[in-house]
């Protein structure tokens, strides 16, 4: 089924980049608006002397060559549904009688997941290989430390089921 802009998607920078780049392709299947990563944080942190960065996430490089520059809550007003991977994001709860709800994949409860109409459990970055792009360009790989809970995967796992579902590849 075709999504035209009918899905507003949140992408978290501390997802790897197989993450970013199955969603990309799952969203691109469904011919929905690209995903937009947070904006950075708080400012004045910075200090190049000390490799300190004002974005303390992971992967804002990574997950931002798969994703749009578009504004999360300007894409949500036309939306029907909502997914959010990995971030206390949503805005503002729709009322609208159009909207469907909200999807939630994620590793920790919050906000945003109390408030989802279906939560979908992902696996944690220490719980799969994958890599993250530095600030630098750079492609760092990780491996994981400790398995995932039973029945948990990494959310670049469920995306490929979930456009597998759609008739992808």
């Amino acid at each position: 089924q075709q999504a035209n802009g009918a899905v507003a998607t949140q992408m978290s920078a501390h997802s790897s980049n197989e993450d970013a780049f199955a969603l990309a392709e799952l969203l691109e299947k469904l011919n929905a608006p690209q995903a937009v990563t947070p904006s950075v944080g708080q400012s004045g942190w910075e200090n190049d002397d000390l490799l300190r960065r004002e974005d303390r996430t992971p992967n804002r490089k990574g997950t931002s060559l798969f994703t749009g520059d578009k504004n999360f809550g300007k894409l949500l007003k036309s939306a029907r549904v909502a997914i959010i991977v990995n971030e206390d994001a949503l805005p503002f709860i729709k009322d609208e009688p159009s909207f469907l709800g909200t999807i939630f994949l994620g590793t920790h409860a919050h906000a945003t997941a109390q408030l989802a109409t279906v939560i979908l459990p992902i696996a944690a970055w220490a719980e799969y290989k994958g890599s993250f792009t530095n600030f630098e360009g750079r492609v760092q790989g990780f491996s994981r430390a400790v398995p995932p809970p039973n029945g948990v995967m990494a959310a670049w796992q469920l995306f490929n089921k979930l456009a597998a579902a759609f008739g992808s590849e």
